[in-house]
C-alpha cells in the first residue's frame, strides 16, 4: 500500500510522499532496469524510489558509464542494457524506523526512507570518484567506484535541504561545490557550499548573493 505524509512532509518532498513496501509488479520497467533491481544488495529494502526529476548523469572521464539515482545509485556501462547497483541506501533512512505511516514528521520521514538521490556528480579527474546528494539533505562520496561510501554532509545543510547540484573541480583534487535548495522548508536564502578536502570541511560561499533567492545550481 501507499502511505501519504503530512502536509509538512508533502511540501518538503515536493508532493505526495509514498512508501510502497511490497511492490507486486514491475512490468512497466525496462528489462535492463529489472536486471538492476534483481542485482540489488540484500540490505536495500522495499521498492526503488523514483521521482519525476531523478538525475541521470554520464561519466566525465575513464570508461563510459551512466548513473541513475533512486535511493540507491545505479550504473550502466553498456548503454542501459544492464544496470548494477553500486551503493546501499544513500538517504537518511535508518534501520527499524518507527512511526512511518500516517501523519509523520520531517524527522520521521527522513528516518523512514522518504528521501531520494537528487544530484549525481562524477569527477572529471578520477573515474571512480562520484559525489551524490539527496533531497533529505545528505552529501555522500565514493572514491573507489561505489565499493565504499563516506557521508560528508556538513552540519549547515538543514533537514530536507535538497542538494540540487554538485560541481566537482576539473583542476584540483578534492574540490567540489554544492547548491542546496531550501525553499521546500520555507527558507528562501541561497546556500552554496565549497570544500577543498573531499568534504571533510565545507565553507559557505554565498555571501553577496540576493538573500531572497534560493539556490538551484552551481
Amino acid at each position: 500500500g501507499v502511505v501519504y505524509s503530512s502536509a509538512a512532509v508533502k511540501r518538503a518532498v515536493g508532493g505526495d510522499a509514498g512508501l510502497v513496501p511490497t511492490p507486486q509488479a514491475r512490468t512497466g520497467m525496462a528489462s535492463s532496469l529489472q536486471a538492476g533491481l534483481r542485482a540489488m544488495r540484500p540490505e536495500i529494502e522495499a521498492a526503488v524510489v523514483l521521482l519525476g526529476d531523478q538525475p541521470l548523469v554520464g561519466s566525465r572521464t575513464g570508461p563510459a558509464a551512466t548513473y541513475l539515482g533512486a535511493q540507491v545509485l545505479f550504473r550502466t556501462e553498456d548503454q542501459g542494457k544492464t544496470w548494477t547497483v553500486i551503493s546501499g541506501d544513500l538517504t537518511g533512512k535508518i534501520a527499524n524506523a518507527t512511526n512511518c505511516g500516517g501523519d509523520v514528521t520531517l524527522v520521521e520521514a527522513k528516518d523512514c526512507g522518504y528521501g531520494v538521490i537528487s544530484a549525481i556528480a562524477p569527477s572529471p579527474r578520477h573515474a571512480d570518484e562520484i559525489w551524490v546528494g539527496t533531497d533529505d539533505g545528505l552529501l555522500q562520496l565514493t572514491r573507489d567506484g561505489g565499493a565504499h561510501w563516506q557521508n560528508v554532509t556538513p552540519p549547515s545543510i538543514p533537514l530536507w535541504g535538497k542538494v540540487r547540484s554538485i560541481d566537482v573541480s576539473a583542476l584540483e583534487d578534492g574540490v567540489a561545490y554544492a547548491a542546496i535548495d531550501t525553499h521546500r522548508i520555507d527558507s528562501f536564502e541561497p546556500l552554496i557550499l565549497s570544500t577543498q578536502d573531499y568534504g571533510q570541511t565545507w565553507q559557505a560561499i554565498d555571501a553577496g548573493m540576493p538573500r531572497a533567492a534560493f539556490a538551484s545550481g552551481v
